[in-house]
């Protein structure tokens, strides 16, 4: 690295300790009512929390040591034995922990999974990232054979799908597109049956909907239990925007929204948990 890349990564690396510092802090006073005798950057995890996520890529990206030592933890985790097993399991266990929390505690902000500063969002974007990050192993894997290098390229596009969805998932970008509607159109009452933000993404999941299966039929045609994981995982993403849609105006008006956010929460994290298990064990049989 030259020396404007290493102050860089140093710049990055004190970013992200004053971000835990600042994570912790609204934690310990927002989650266990801790009161300090200064005030503190805001109340919402969210950001910093996004952040994180991006502070951590870009050193990844940066120092590029520090980055394939984390990656190649990661690859441990997801295709080795026993740890693989240790690791989806407590990501299940996870998922069942917050699907349960969000029944017995709906009215808690913390545990209902509809907020977007609960504990379900953090960690529907935890997996989200870590999506990004095994397709990246992936794609570095694959440089190292000539013979895979056909259209390797389109794990980035792959990668960049998760990785958008994350930031959307922990800053919420798809509620501004809600709130920007509401004020330039608030007597369109048709437009506005939906929840305003599927205008905008409709489109493009219809496309990315498209690509991944095109593309996993292509790149996973001889590994049929790879397909029928990501086919699964697939599926049930493709759920949730069916449970948005009648979400607004039609389940929520009859009183069943606890339950429908439990079903379009949990099929979003259990998509997410699928997808993962599914490109791990790509990785793990290709080496």
């Amino acid at each position: 690295m030259n020396n404007s890349t290493k102050k860089f990564g140093l710049f990055l690396k004190l970013f992200i300790f004053v971000d835990l510092v600042v994570i912790s802090l609204i934690f310990l006073h927002t989650r266990l009512n801790y009161q300090f005798p200064f005030p503190l950057p805001g109340k919402r995890l969210n950001n910093p929390f996004g952040f994180l996520l991006i502070a951590t890529f870009l050193l990844g990206v940066v120092d590029r040591q520090w980055g394939d030592k984390w990656l190649n933890r990661l690859k441990k985790l997801a295709t080795k034995s026993p740890q693989r097993l240790l690791f989806f399991g407590a990501l299940l266990s996870i998922v069942v922990f917050l699907e349960v929390m969000h029944f017995r505690h709906f009215d808690e902000p913390y545990w209902n999974l509809n907020v977007e500063q609960g504990n379900g969002t953090y960690f529907s974007s935890t997996l989200l990232y870590l999506l990004g990050l095994i397709i990246l192993i992936i794609y570095r894997e694959e440089g190292k054979d000539p013979s895979k290098n056909e259209n390797r390229w389109l794990w980035l596009l792959v990668a960049f799908v998760y990785l958008y969805l994350t930031l959307d998932e922990c800053l919420a970008i798809h509620e501004q597109f809600m709130m920007w509607f509401q004020k330039i159109r608030p007597d369109a009452k048709a437009f506005h049956f939906i929840h305003e933000w599927l205008w905008v993404y409709v489109p493009f999941i219809v496309v990315v909907v498209v690509f991944f299966i095109r593309f996993f039929l292509w790149r996973f045609r001889n590994e049929f239990s790879v397909i029928l994981i990501l086919f699964t995982a697939l599926s049930l993403w493709v759920s949730v925007i069916f449970f948005e849609g009648i979400a607004k105006n039609i389940v929520d008006p009859m009183g069943h929204g606890v339950l429908l956010i439990g079903m379009e929460e949990g099929a979003e994290m259990m998509g997410s948990l699928l997808f993962l298990i599914g490109f791990s064990r790509h990785l793990r049989k290709a080496g």
